[in-house]
């Protein structure tokens, strides 16, 4: 193909630059192109300059550029503030938090770490989810809430983003910034819930860039094969089934050790050790906790009729007494039935104590 002056084939960003266009205006935001021309032909110069993410194309740039037109963003600050991922127009989370706090609509934002019931969606006290019921002292419940409040809106809106979501949409731990900086990469996920929410009208609907995974390029895996072994013969198989039939085997008493394959001689030099329960106690080592030592008879404990204190060692006592996480858990709901108020005093008393032996049982 030749352009119109017949000097020779020409790319089309080649006519583009070489086209004579009206020239971008300048503002005291920015560059303010007046046509779809002139952003391309921006975007041209941007990405020869290097600005935006490594590799990027003209084209992307025109779309990271034009989205960004949407949101009411610079065209250039929109090369590093917007990126195409999966072929969708995506937003940063720091940027995303600019427009809203910019917009006027804003009335508080409270970002923090807490635990959080993924099923329910509602914030937890760390022992007991207040809906479900669900025990909730596991680290993997922690995770990153964000409330925001709307000037024009009256309720608060609250999403959150733990650890056990993360790991079923298989992102904890994963190379990058899930592994080098977890934390806030929940609070970006937790962010981009609550304002999508609540600020619709500002994100266009735009997702914050931080909750779209990247497409993972299947690659072919080679497939392991194991070498031939040799089968013995089926007379060959007969004859060691009738070898091993004939072996005669002997155990050796406690009080003999083993000197050869077939030879066994009492040991006079090394008596049995005694493995008996010793008489005296022995002092309990620091792992032992007080949970175990709690005084007193609880079998026929009459809970209606006893004090506070008698009642917290009652549960120190069935706390001690728990073998297993099942049982804790059971437990947690017996006191949830004992105490239903979220405030009560005996909840928030015995909250440590389980916690400490929930530890004890994983270590």
């Amino acid at each position: 193909m030749t352009d119109n002056g017949g000097t020779g084939s020409t790319t089309p960003e080649e006519r583009l630059t070489k086209a004579p266009t009206p020239e971008i205006a300048l503002t005291e935001y920015g560059v303010a192109p007046g046509s779809v021309e002139q952003l391309h032909r921006l975007a041209l110069l941007v990405v020869k300059g290097g600005i935006g993410p490594k590799g990027m194309s003209p084209e992307t740039a025109l779309v990271a550029m034009l989205a960004g037109r949407r949101l009411g963003i610079d065209p250039i600050q929109s090369m590093t503030d917007v990126t195409v991922v999966n072929g969708k127009p995506t937003i940063y989370g720091d940027p995303a938090k600019a427009i809203v706090e910019g917009s006027g609509y804003l009335q508080d934002i409270k970002e923090y770490v807490a635990p959080w019931c993924h099923d329910c969606q509602v914030e937890s006290d760390g022992v007991i989810c207040p809906n479900c019921a669900q025990p909730m002292t596991d680290k993997k419940y922690r995770g990153a809430i964000c409330s925001v409040l709307r000037k024009d809106r009256e309720r608060w809106v609250t999403r959150g983003f733990n650890q056990c979501e993360a790991e079923r949409a298989q992102l904890w731990g994963k190379p990058g910034p899930w592994k080098q900086f977890p934390q806030r990469m929940m609070m970006y996920r937790a962010r981009g819930y609550a304002f999508r929410d609540t600020f619709g009208d500002l994100l266009r609907g735009f997702h914050l860039t931080e909750e779209i995974e990247p497409a993972v390029e299947m690659k072919p895996v080679k497939v392991w094969s194991a070498p031939p072994v040799e089968l013995p013969s089926l007379e060959e198989a007969s004859l060691q089934r009738l070898a091993k039939e004939e072996q005669v085997i002997t155990y050796p008493s406690k009080n003999v050790v083993q000197t050869g394959i077939d030879d066994f001689t009492p040991d006079a030099e090394s008596p049995v050790p005694d493995v008996s329960e010793p008489s005296d106690p022995v002092e309990k080592e620091e792992q032992d906790t007080v949970l175990l030592d709690v005084p007193g008879d609880f079998d026929n404990f009459d809970y209606k009729g006893s004090g506070d204190e008698d009642r917290y060692l009652y549960w120190l006592n069935k706390l001690g007494n728990s073998a297993d996480q099942g049982e804790l858990d059971q437990l947690v709901k017996d006191i949830m039935v004992k105490h239903p108020a979220k405030g009560d005093p005996m909840r928030d008393r015995i909250k440590q104590p389980f916690i400490d032996r929930r530890k004890e049982l994983d270590s």
